[in-house]
């Protein structure tokens, strides 16, 4: 059965030395479209994440939200800036020389400077928090898989639902349309019957008006291919996997065969299911935009 592309999932994860938390929330969408946010300095971890996500979600927007805390204080590493450094040194003696100043320079003072030590924290470990952030992610694709799966069950059961009532409409277009041509048949002798003053009335006449009506509003073709294709969306809601392209595609030929139906059939009762047979189409194509 397939999968609702609405879904949300949570997970955290600590021990003694990170907590990771993911948060994923999955929206409707005509493609897979996977945005992921988290820390900068863990930016060499987003292809991965993107990995695992594309291989466990098929369809939708997927917004990733990743954050990741050290619980132990890292070491911060100081760093100088050579060229710097060394300019100022350059500087202190050009300016010593021309003024006349004595004296050492010490390095205490260099150290001192502006911008000649930066102190860095340690680089992170990436396959230490990716072991962490891994498992984090799975469980909550897990959540977000679970909840697919449950709207995903629902969305199925409305449909099927709607491709009954449908597969009904169909069953009273079907006995409405012989009952047309024999109700013009009647009209059209009643009209060539007022026109003849003697009351004379051709009936090879009618039957030929009749018999050309029926054939330009015959539907058993349309009928026929209804029923095909609301047998093959029941079928298609039962398989896994991707279905909403083709559920999709199944609706737009759904509409296009009972809009012929409306068009040709040339009735008022035929034209008012017709209408509450488009109504339940255009509900099941909201809710085909919602699966997977």
């Amino acid at each position: 059965m397939p999968n609702s592309m609405t879904g949300f999932g949570r997970a955290e994860l600590a021990d003694d030395q990170w907590q990771v938390n993911v948060e994923i929330k999955t929206v409707n969408h005509r493609y897979a479209d996977i945005a992921v946010k988290m820390p900068k300095n863990l930016s060499a971890l987003e292809s991965a994440v993107r990995k695992l996500v594309s291989s466990r979600l098929a369809r939708g927007r997927v917004e990733v939200y990743i954050t990741v805390f050290p619980l132990k204080d890292r070491p911060f590493i100081p760093k100088i800036n050579w060229s710097l450094a060394s300019s100022y040194v350059e500087a202190a003696e050009e300016l010593r020389t021309k003024l006349g100043l004595t004296g050492p320079l010490s390095t205490e003072y260099v150290l001192s400077l502006p911008d000649v030590v930066t102190v860095e924290e340690a680089a992170v470990d990436e396959e230490e928090v990716w072991l962490r952030l891994q498992t984090a992610l799975e469980e909550a694709l897990d959540q977000v898989l679970q909840l697919r799966r449950d709207e995903g069950r629902r969305l199925v059961e409305d449909i099927l639902t709607r491709v009954d009532k449908i597969a009904g409409f169909v069953d009273l277009i079907e006995e409405r349309s012989p009952q047309v041509v024999a109700e013009y048949a009647e009209r059209l002798a009643q009209r060539m019957t007022s026109f003849l003053e003697d009351g004379f009335l051709e009936p090879e006449r009618i039957g030929a008006e009749a018999a050309l009506f029926a054939e330009r509003s015959n539907i058993t073709e349309e009928i026929i291919r209804l029923r095909s294709h609301l047998a093959e969306i029941r079928n298609l809601v039962q398989e896994s996997g991707p279905i909403g392209r083709k559920l999709d595609f199944m609706v737009q030929e759904l509409n296009r065969e009972i809009n012929t139906i409306g068009s040709k059939a040339n009735d008022e009762k035929i034209a008012s299911v017709v209408i509450n047979c488009k109504s339940e189409i255009e509900k099941i194509r909201e809710q085909a935009q919602n699966l997977e």
